[in-house]
């Protein structure tokens, strides 16, 4: 019986004027009615409430107890005729109370108990490894709704398994004292089995048992916390303000975009490769050859960040690229393909980072590729028109003479209705790297060039994706075009190779190295 139940049969016995007999080792304790026959032994747990209602029948001389070993007590069910039993006063009843209580680590009556008092931060750090419920085996009931307290006439109990006390359940000497505020030997239990380890079965729960059940427990809440995680990402902005405009997100865009694909997101959002030039001098002489000198840091920069993201094998990369298409390629080509990279592609229109999931991908075949020549080539120009098709007349005479002359093989990677929005889907992403690895790979292998001539004119992802696609030390020089605006032609803007980038000017070359 628990204090509730114990005080109410108590009542009725002290109203049939009934003698009781206490049988206790320690904090454990029966309770038989004398003058019958092979009296039951009724297992209690008395607290506050009994308390109130035992001193009424000390009082009334109805009262006594008898101290025996705890091995015959928790066995036996009635009690035995040859105990000699002696009275029970009120001042002893109520000693024998406090000194349960304190034995149990329930402080009461203003008193505590003789171990270290649990703190709060072992307290949260419990109810965090028991993930909010009971860590009895097989019982998990939901204790989040309730305050955690080692207080009588709680629900919810932080419980010792070695005692706070040395006379406590499995009390231990030194040990009593030097556990009572350690994690691990605390669990977080419901009211009934918290009575049950300690007031009612207290042999058949043994320090080795219960460790063994705080250990599963928490490693179930573990396991079941990894389910419900996801992987986490690091978020990197590779941003430009094209045209004049000004880019700029929020750091909860870059959340939703990830959370939607179930990755969380770092903390920390990287704004790397940024520019935020007022005017777009493109069309300048030499812009490229100072913009590449204006960025050098900035670039050996963004590859120390990627090797150093990398090095977690748990952590992914999650790319948000709008930038000038020559920037995009350098900077897929610096990530790779080696590590978990999700790329995404910016929607005007809708101004979100987050695929349209609620679309269609794009069938097999959207994205084609032409010009897929046998025979190897000195050079080869590759194009890749998803947003628009490319102006022949912007491309730059020599190109167009070498397409003419049949000495430049000219790849072309193109869709039958090009548009800004032509990528809404990851899915639609990866069949153009399907297209794009092909291209890539034949000419490499079957053309053999020594030298790319690269036009993008297609989404910013399309143009990083690319990027990742040129294995480090082992593609020939691809050299990026840039076109300012419809009123100029396509010129050289940066030469990516296996070990760098560089731009020309003035007669001269400027190269930055970052691997």
């Amino acid at each position: 019986m628990d204090d509730k139940e114990l005080s109410d049969w108590l009542k009725k016995r002290l109203g049939t004027k009934d003698t009781l007999c206490i049988a206790h080792s320690g904090w454990f304790c029966k309770v038989a009615v004398l003058g019958k026959d092979a009296p039951a032994l009724i297992q209690t747990d008395p607290e506050r409430k009994s308390l109130t209602q035992l001193k009424k029948l000390a009082r009334a001389g109805l009262l006594q107890h008898v101290v025996t070993d705890l091995q015959t007590l928790e066995e036996i069910s009635e009690y035995k005729a040859e105990w000699k039993c002696e009275n029970f006063s009120e001042a002893e009843v109520e000693s024998f109370i406090q000194k349960r209580q304190e034995a149990l680590g329930k402080p009461v009556f203003g008193k505590k108990g003789r171990g270290k008092e649990i703190s709060q931060k072992t307290a949260w750090k419990v109810w965090a490894e028991a993930g909010g419920c009971c860590m009895y085996e097989g019982c998990a009931a939901d204790l989040s709704g309730i305050s955690l307290h080692t207080k009588v006439a709680r629900i919810g109990y932080l419980a010792h398994i070695i005692a706070s006390s040395p006379d406590g359940p499995r009390g231990n000497g030194e040990r009593s004292a030097q556990l009572s505020d350690d994690p691990e030997n605390i669990m977080l239990m419901c009211d009934a089995h918290h009575r049950l380890i300690d007031s009612y079965a207290p042999l058949e729960h043994p320090e080795e048992r219960l460790q063994g059940m705080r250990r599963r427990h928490v490693e179930k809440v573990k396991s079941l916390r990894k389910a419900m995680t996801y992987p986490v990402a690091r978020a990197v902005t590779l941003l430009a303000d094209l045209a004049g405009v000004p880019t700029y997100f929020r750091d909860t865009q870059f959340q939703e975009a990830l959370l939607a694909e179930k990755y969380a997101m770092a903390p920390r959002v990287e704004h790397l490769l940024r520019r935020t030039a007022q005017r777009d001098d493109r069309s300048k002489p030499g812009f490229w050859y100072y913009y590449l000198h204006e960025h050098e840091n900035d670039i050996r920069r963004f590859s120390g960040f990627v090797k150093e993201v990398f090095k977690d094998e748990g952590r992914a990369l999650g790319v948000f690229p709008l930038h000038h298409i020559a920037m995009l390629v350098l900077a897929g080509r610096i990530v790779g393909e080696a590590s978990p990279v999700e790329v995404f592609q910016y929607d005007r229109q809708q101004r979100t980072w987050c695929w349209h999931n609620n679309v269609q991908p794009h069938p097999e075949g959207t994205f084609r590729a032409t010009g897929l020549k046998q025979g190897q080539a000195k050079e080869a120009l590759l194009s890749v028109e998803l947003t628009a098709s490319i102006d022949e007349n912007a491309l730059p005479d020599s190109l167009i003479e070498g397409v003419e002359a049949k000495t430049l093989p000219w790849i072309r990677i193109q869709t039958e209705t090009p548009n800004a929005n032509i990528i809404r889907r990851a899915e639609d992403l990866q069949q153009f790297r399907t297209i794009c690895r092909r291209v890539i790979n034949h000419i490499q292998d079957e053309l053999r060039a020594e030298q790319v001539h690269l036009v993008v004119v297609s989404p910013a992802s399309t143009a990083f994706a690319l990027g990742q696609m040129l294995q480090a030390g082992n593609h020939p020089p691809y050299v990026v075009y840039d076109r300012a605006n419809h009123g100029t032609s396509f010129s050289p803007a940066l030469t990516i190779t296996g070990q760098g980038v560089s731009a020309d000017a003035h007669n001269d070359t400027f190269t930055v190295y970052y691997r």
